[in-house]
């Protein structure tokens, strides 16, 4: 399993910081793994909320 951190994570939704936490607190985006202080995200889990997000009708 691939772990992104929180910039490659802005870089591959193209948002900044402050976007990404308001949707996880607003449950809209999964919630980091947090290995100490440090957040990461499963590389295969924010590709397949990508995926979702394509496939919604807009």
């Amino acid at each position: 399993m691939q772990l992104l951190t929180l910039k490659e994570v802005e870089s591959k939704l193209g948002l900044k910081k402050t976007k990404i936490y308001l949707m996880i607190d607003k449950n809209e985006f999964p919630p980091p793994i947090k290995i100490g202080a440090a957040s990461r995200w499963a590389e295969n889990i924010v590709d397949e909320w990508i995926a979702n997000r394509l496939k919604q009708p807009s």
